[in-house]
């Protein structure tokens, strides 16, 4: 069977790569953290993400756009970022609507990521800025929500806003009606950026409209916002995506002229790959993580990671122009693979693709009805192997494409959505204020394949997905990238060209 080489952390190959490509040895005896020590031209004052809107779009998108809030960070000289300004956003089934479609809500970045983790690896990395709290003097434009009955609750360095009555009884409207999000503990316990606390609960339920067409920096500069300062939102929310677009070409062309030594130092030395390495979903995720594989396989390193990208958002789209949209075609292709594994048969295939996505929840009702078939076909393959817990009901037969003494089908399981639900049927989940939350979303979901599509013994991405991009990036610099591989409609499934390593995801263009 194939099994994961776990003996090195994620923390310990940063450090390897820091000392192979600065050619220097690092001791982390914890004597000094540097991020305390304001050097020239540096600022001593947060860089905080504006909201509306935060991150946004799907998880890797969201990841996209939080390396470029750190490459802005970078070049302004920012050392920190201020922790409670850091929403992400995750969808939550709108429990009001029998259509299935998905609400958006913020989710505070410690519940999703290890923050200490992060700040463990940017220490070593004297790049990446950590990500604090305490920001060891008082804030200037950032408010909390005073608790009901004037109870205080206070944060270091934070503001109390009593003018919160009308606000408290529209988050607590919502709230009741859609037994999905505690908005209103969210004001309470992170906070907003003063002076926008009617646009703060406009997006959270629903009311703002367009918020990418919206300047929200005239009301902050008005403030002279100066601890944090804040960058993003509103009409500026683009402009995180575009920093790290225009730094991919950048690479792109740097690739093309480089020799395969440089190119993997200069690889290494990016901001986007200390990013991957640094940025760990949080101890609970991980554990529930494992504990999913465990439950499912007998072996738990002896696994296939597929990325079936077949969910209904990313049929017609331009990045799907490669990809291969119906499941059992593409089984049929893992299957076809295995020969080339020398002998050593796994014994699981996990799939990583969202039930919900796959029906098509969410989409509009004309991209349901365009791809319905497919979509259809699809679920069915998924239920005839899995049942709706992610547990494997039948073998996918292997048979004809193995030696006899290794032919054994395939286990197919999920985990992602389905290891969740088996998490809060357990225990309450973890988090650093206990914020009542009784489903985390979609964000967490991707959060959980993601971790477990890294730690794989193999991985067979989509080619044109930005999910499956920063997986093989990943795995390149965890040194695992030799057993990345690509499927593709034409040619099957391939090994990835350089080694494994990828080029930079980049946009593909609109959507038709």
């Amino acid at each position: 069977a194939i099994f994961l080489d776990s003996s090195m952390s994620n923390e310990e190959t940063f450090r390897r790569i820091r000392q192979e490509s600065n050619g220097t040895s690092i001791q982390n005896n914890g004597s000094q953290d540097h991020h305390t020590v304001t050097n020239k031209g540096q600022r001593s004052s947060p860089l905080g993400l504006l909201y509306p809107v935060g991150m946004f779009g799907g998880y890797r998108n969201q990841v996209t756009r939080f390396v470029g809030l750190v490459m802005h960070a970078e070049s302004q000289k920012h050392t920190k970022l201020f922790l409670p300004s850091l929403w992400w956003t995750t969808q939550v089934q709108d429990e009001t609507r029998n259509d299935h479609q998905l609400a958006a809500y913020p989710i505070p970045m410690d519940l999703v990521f290890d923050i200490d983790y992060w700040n463990s690896i940017a220490k070593e990395s004297k790049r990446l800025p950590a990500i604090v709290e305490d920001v060891g003097e008082p804030l200037d434009c950032w408010s909390r929500l005073s608790p009901k009955g004037g109870v205080e609750h206070r944060a270091k360095g934070s503001n109390r806003d009593p003018s919160n009555d009308a606000i408290r009884a529209l988050l607590m409207k919502e709230d009741t009606n859609h037994h999905s999000w505690p908005m209103l503990e969210l004001l309470e316990n992170y906070g907003y950026i003063s002076g926008l606390l009617n646009e703060t609960a406009a997006m959270m339920t629903g009311a703002l409209g367009n918020v990418r067409r919206q300047n929200f920096l005239p009301q902050i500069n008005s403030q002279q916002c100066q601890n944090p300062h804040f960058f993003g939102g509103g009409t500026h929310a683009g402009r995180l995506w575009q920093i790290v677009t225009k730094a991919r070409e950048r690479s792109l062309k740097a690739m093309d002229r480089r020799d395969s030594q440089s190119l993997q130092e200069y690889i290494k030395r990016s901001l986007d790959a200390q990013v991957l390495l640094a940025l760990q979903p949080a101890p609970v995720w991980r554990r529930v993580a494992s504990q999913c594989i465990r439950l499912r396989l007998e072996q738990p390193f002896s696994y296939i990671a597929l990325h079936a990208r077949v969910e209904v958002d990313m049929m017609g789209h331009p990045c799907s122009t490669d990809m291969e949209m119906n499941l059992d075609t593409l089984l049929h292709r893992v299957v076809e693979f295995l020969p080339n594994l020398d002998g050593k048969s796994p014994d699981g295939l996990m799939v990583l693709a969202s039930r919900a996505g796959i029906r098509g929840e969410g989409e509009s009702l004309e991209k349901r009805q365009n791809y319905g078939d497919i979509a259809r076909s699809n679920m069915a393959t998924l239920q005839r192997y899995t049942n709706a817990s992610g547990y494997p009901t039948r073998e996918l037969s292997t048979s004809g494409h193995q030696s006899p003494e290794s032919s054994k089908g395939l286990q197919l399981f999920q985990c992602g959505a389905s290891a969740l639900k088996e998490h809060y049927e357990s225990m309450q989940a973890d988090g650093s204020r206990k914020l009542h939350i009784h489903n985390h979303g979609t964000l967490v979901e991707a959060v959980i394949d993601f971790y477990n599509a890294v730690r794989a013994p193999i991985f067979i991405g989509a080619p044109g997905s930005s999910f499956s991009s920063d997986v093989w990036m990943t795995r390149y610099l965890l040194g695992r990238g030799t057993t990345n591989f690509k499927y593709t409609k034409s040619f099957g499934i391939q090994p990835l060209e350089n080694g494994g390593l990828p080029s930079p995801h980049t946009s593909c263009g609109s959507k038709r």
